[in-house]
């Protein structure tokens, strides 16, 4: 499969007024980052032998919980194929491998570039070759890893695994197609800003049953300030399960979740005011 939309158009005139529609729209919907498109266009040309028909960027939650940002089909706009959503907390520096950095902003605003780069091969085998990897694989198989190896070439990057499973990748002393460009970029890339799970803390910890003793140890590696910061916040709770006879699952605005003991709910949170406690029937004595 071959989109011809701007191939046959290339260099006329029609194809700059699309160009410049698309950016029209783009600038009217919420998310809307100036930087990001002009980064398109120059990664088009030089990557993706400019086929590609220019993408919906925002910035906004892309809807999945561990995602830094994703690609999908769209339509609301005639000329339009794809939509990229990259996560606006990006640049906070409040995720996953960015909370125990420095939070450098110009590090942070490399990262959240990548992420576009990373999606826009996803929307390149998407309008482009049409090549779907198996499920197993979830978007990040053979043809993601030949295309990102291909660029990373360019760019002077490591190459990658050939799917995101630990036998074609780890097992041959390679990094994962899934995490590109940010596991291979060179140290100090991101200015301080990412530190990878991996080395931010340790795999697991054991924590004590005493809350007061486990205080420590979750400030230590879990950002608890954080966590107890979130649950004063009700506004921002999306809402909240039981996961277990001593604990909650507690899903946030932004589409994260984080699993919290009930004496933590309890101690932290003001679960009387809350309506998802009492949606969700959280209560002392539960």
């Amino acid at each position: 499969m071959t989109d011809m939309t701007l191939s046959l158009l290339d260099g006329t005139h029609e194809e700059a007024g699309l160009r410049r529609l698309i950016r029209q729209y783009a600038h009217s919907q919420e998310g809307y980052d100036a930087r990001l498109y002009d980064l398109w266009d120059e990664w088009n040309d030089e990557f993706f032998e400019g086929r590609m028909v220019p993408s919906l960027i925002q910035l906004t939650d892309p809807g999945q919980t561990q995602c830094y940002g994703c690609c999908t089909t769209f339509s609301g706009l005639a000329g339009i194929h794809s939509a990229i959503k990259i996560r606006r907390s990006i640049l906070d520096g409040t995720l996953r491998d960015l909370k125990h950095g420095n939070r450098d902003p110009q590090g942070l605003r490399r990262f959240l570039e990548d992420v576009l780069l990373h999606e826009m091969v996803h929307q390149w085998h998407h309008e482009v070759t049409g090549e779907t990897d198996p499920p197993d694989y979830r978007g990040h198989g053979p043809a993601f890893s030949a295309k990102v190896n291909e660029i990373g070439a360019a760019l002077g990057l490591p190459r990658v695994g050939r799917t995101r499973m630990k036998r074609d990748h780890a097992d041959k002393g390679l990094e994962s197609p899934q995490h590109w460009p940010h596991n291979v970029r060179p140290e100090g890339y991101y200015l301080g800003a990412h530190v990878p799970s991996s080395t931010d803390k340790p795999p697991g910890v054991f924590l004590p049953l005493d809350i007061e003793q486990a205080i420590p140890l979750l400030r230590e590696h879990f950002d608890a300030e954080e966590l107890c910061r979130r649950l004063g916040e009700p506004a921002k709770v999306a809402g909240i399960k039981k996961a277990g006879q001593m604990e909650y699952i507690v899903k946030w605005s932004d589409g994260t979740g984080s699993t919290i003991n009930r004496q933590s709910l309890l101690t932290h949170h003001d679960y009387e005011k809350c309506e998802h406690c009492r949606g969700y029937g959280v209560e002392r004595g539960d």
